[in-house]
């Protein structure tokens, strides 16, 4: 847009390369200058503040300034939500697993397997397993569908 308006008021293109080049060194250095007083903000917000004794003046009971700001409450309903749908996730997959492979494999291999997957989807790091005999029937093929 600036480069319009300048070719547009007699100017040469290179001038407006030049302007366009100013304007973004400007824009980038006032952006520069606002995250410096933000971080300056910060830092002095978290410095440790002196401990006061709350005043009958403020009229706040003690009961009252021990309960969760609504911060804190909205914050755990979303934790303990997504630890729910997290889970219920697990169960899902487990279930899925076991009436697939209930056929191929003993009950021990199937538990030591169902056990492997938990482990794998809490941790996020492949377990330390042994090896789990199937039957002949299912091919490598089978096993890159069943995934």
């Amino acid at each position: 847009m600036k480069r319009g308006i300048i070719t547009n008021n007699g100017q040469d293109i290179h001038l407006s390369d030049g302007e366009i080049w100013m304007t973004s060194w400007e824009i980038s250095d006032l952006f520069y200058a606002t995250v410096g007083v933000i971080n300056s903000r910060i830092d002095v917000a978290e410095l440790p503040k002196e401990e006061t004794i709350p005043s009958s003046a403020n009229n706040i009971s003690i009961e009252e300034s021990k309960q969760p700001s609504e911060y804190e409450v909205l914050r755990a309903t979303a934790m303990a939500e997504k630890e729910r749908a997290s889970q219920e996730k697990l169960n899902k997959i487990l279930t899925y697993t076991k009436r697939t492979l209930v056929t191929y494999l003993n009950e021990v291999d199937l538990n030591r397997l169902c056990g492997y997957i938990t482990e794998y989807y809490l941790s996020d790091s492949l377990p330390k397993v042994e090896q789990i005999k199937v039957d002949t029937q299912l091919k490598t093929i089978d096993f890159v569908h069943f995934g």
